[in-house]
């Protein structure tokens, strides 16, 4: 795949990332009661990953990152724009690192792999987010892994469940395409 073809699709998945971002914050059963919602937007960032490897992933995240921060950011302080927005959605390119197992085939193990490239950065941005709760909002570190903890953890759930129901048109795309 030649490299502009990788930037476009990488910006057209930033892109899908927003809007689906976006969409999330207008339903009201998707906020949670102390802060934070439940979003997909994460899914096209690990799909970024798992298609054109951890470079593009890291980059992907990173510039989805500094959009939602320009959109709606809260940065009282510089560690919030840092650990909130840049590395926390940066560490989802991390997935990028299982892309040479993850969408290989349709054996038990490429599963195992896709769902371990989307936990692991999500286990990542977790603790992005509660450094951050920590360093910028001076709370505890318990009342920042409550706070942080429980809508990482759903979105990383609802993104696994969308994942595993669109993993084989990601193979396709990927065959016809010959990115593996």
């Amino acid at each position: 795949m030649r490299r502009v073809h990788k930037m476009v699709l990488t910006a057209l998945m930033v892109s899908a990332a927003f809007v689906i971002a976006v969409l999330m914050k207008l339903m009201p059963l998707m906020a949670m009661p102390n802060g934070g919602s439940i979003s997909l937007a994460m899914l096209p960032i690990f799909i970024v990953g798992f298609m054109l490897g951890p470079k593009y992933g890291f980059m992907a995240g990173i510039a989805y990152g500094l959009l939602n921060f320009l959109s709606d950011g809260y940065a009282f302080h510089w560690a919030s724009l840092i650990f909130d927005y840049l590395v926390a959605f940066g560490c989802l390119g991390v997935s990028g690192f299982f892309a040479r197992y993850a969408l290989r085939g349709y054996k038990p193990i490429n599963y195992i792999y896709f769902a371990l490239g989307m936990i692991i950065p999500s286990i990542l941005r977790f603790a992005s987010h509660t450094v951050s709760g920590v360093i910028a909002y001076d709370t505890a570190w318990m009342a920042s892994i409550a706070y942080n903890g429980p809508y990482v953890f759903a979105s990383m759930l609802c993104c696994l469940v969308v994942g595993f129901l669109i993993y084989p048109f990601l193979m396709n795309y990927m065959q016809e395409e010959k990115i593996i």
